[in-house]
């Protein structure tokens, strides 16, 4: 029984010191936990030395773990918070802005407010099913200053973008139209339709104008007077019989070549002044046939050939004997009618003809001068007076008024006639 009671006693005591171990060894870890975390020194001094070299660092508890998380996240962070880039935000929104949009009638547009037309819609691309377009003055409620559509994919008739005054640039190059109107288009400084199939083309609206490029249609005639400010122009492989860029003093370059223009030597002498560029010839060969002969006046024969000279004139413009035509007559040696030809040499081909008169020169009369006397008796109605009053009568014919000799003559005898007569009834009656 004491055995049993001295172990009993000695098992209590060791239970009770386990119990007190336990209790009181995470207390002392959390103590110097906490003792880390503010800075102060923990109640084991041991702990704090520097851990020798090639010597296992202490474990730490798991428990304090929770602590140290708690600890950390009470700190303040060193790193501050990543705030947006105002010209990274900037640019991000003119990405999102500048997507392209598709309205409802095939228009392909982007709304930019840094364009290198300034701010604004461009439209870029259309993929409706109409040949005809028109283009709105304003599209996503911003005004559209650029049109370009991409010649490959796109096929049109018909493209209108009258109208639209903040308008600055347009390109519709190769897609077959066969219509343009850009009236009004005060804005408008880059026009670029080359490669279609126009037939007329008005920009006389669009003053703010500095290049056109209008080449590769059929346009017969192209007014640039009112475009002062254009300084680039495009027209060559048209149909144009003459242009007119004595208005046009800031241009600098020109490309006209293989048109039909009549009198390029204005074109010619722009183009070899200081500071122009260009191309003016070649030019196509135009025919003769529609030229005006102006009337020639009847021609007096003289017994040798007669060779008028000649005024001809092609869509308004006078031609020059010996550079643009040559003259050729037949039946001008005697009276009656003559034929006068052109033949064109040089750019000018075909051949155009008229007719005039070679007349008689004109037969003068001999003068005749003089006086011719002639005398009769007249006697009127129941006079029975034996002597007669006589009346005198003088005749001068104009001079060289050949025709009117038979006529005086002719009246001189009928007088004369006419007074025997008188003369005869009054002696019968005086028997």
């Amino acid at each position: 029984m004491k055995t049993r009671n001295g172990f009993n006693g000695k098992v209590l005591a060791v239970a009770l010191s386990l119990a007190l171990a336990v209790v009181f060894c995470p207390l002392g870890a959390y103590g110097q936990e906490d003792g880390a975390a503010s800075g102060t020194q923990g109640t084991d001094t041991a702990s704090a030395a520097p851990t020798p070299a090639g010597t296992a660092a202490p474990s730490v508890s798991d428990s304090s773990i929770p602590q140290q998380d708690a600890v950390l996240a009470a700190q303040p962070d060193a790193t501050p918070t990543l705030q947006p880039d105002a010209a990274l935000v900037s640019q991000q929104d003119a990405a999102l802005a500048a997507q392209s949009v598709t309205d409802p009638t095939g228009l392909v547009y982007s709304i930019d407010s840094s364009g290198g037309y300034g701010a604004g819609a461009y439209v870029t691309g259309y993929t409706g099913e109409s040949m005809s377009l028109t283009v709105p003055a304003q599209l996503g409620g911003a005004n559209v200053v650029s049109v370009q559509l991409p010649s490959s994919g796109i096929s049109l008739t018909f493209l209108d973008v009258s109208g639209n005054t903040a308008l600055k640039y347009c390109d519709c190059s190769g897609i077959s139209l066969t219509s343009l109107d850009v009236s009004g288009d005060t804005a408008l400084t880059e026009l670029y339709c080359k490669s279609n199939s126009l037939t007329s083309l008005d920009v006389t609206q669009d003053t703010a104008l500095q290049t056109l490029d209008c080449g590769g249609n059929a346009l017969p005639s192209l007014d640039v007077t009112q475009n002062t400010a254009l300084e680039n122009l495009g027209c060559e492989y048209n149909s144009l019989t003459s242009l007119d860029i004595s208005r046009n003093t800031a241009l600098k370059k020109l490309n006209c070549q293989n048109n039909s223009i009549i009198d390029i030597s204005a074109l010619i002498a722009w183009l070899h002044a200081s500071g122009h560029s260009g191309q003016v010839t070649p030019q196509n060969t135009i025919n003769l046939s529609s030229a005006v002969i102006s009337p020639i006046p009847d021609q007096t024969n003289t017994g040798n050939a007669q060779c008028p000279a000649m005024t001809v004139t092609l869509r308004g413009v006078v031609l020059a004997d010996g550079i643009d035509y040559k003259s050729s007559y037949t039946g001008n040696t005697a009276v009656g009618t003559a034929t006068a030809t052109v033949v064109g040499i040089g750019r000018f081909t075909g051949t155009v003809s008229t007719t005039f008169n070679i007349v008689s020169p004109v037969q003068k009369a001999p003068d005749i001068t003089g006086t011719v006397p002639t005398t009769f008796n007249t006697v009127s109605s129941g006079q029975k007076s034996p002597d007669a009053d006589v009346a005198s009568v003088s005749v001068l014919p104009k001079t060289g008024d050949a025709y009117l000799l038979p006529i005086i003559v002719g009246a001189v005898l009928l007088l004369a006639g006419a007074g025997c007569l008188l003369i005869a009834c009054r002696r019968r009656s005086h028997r």
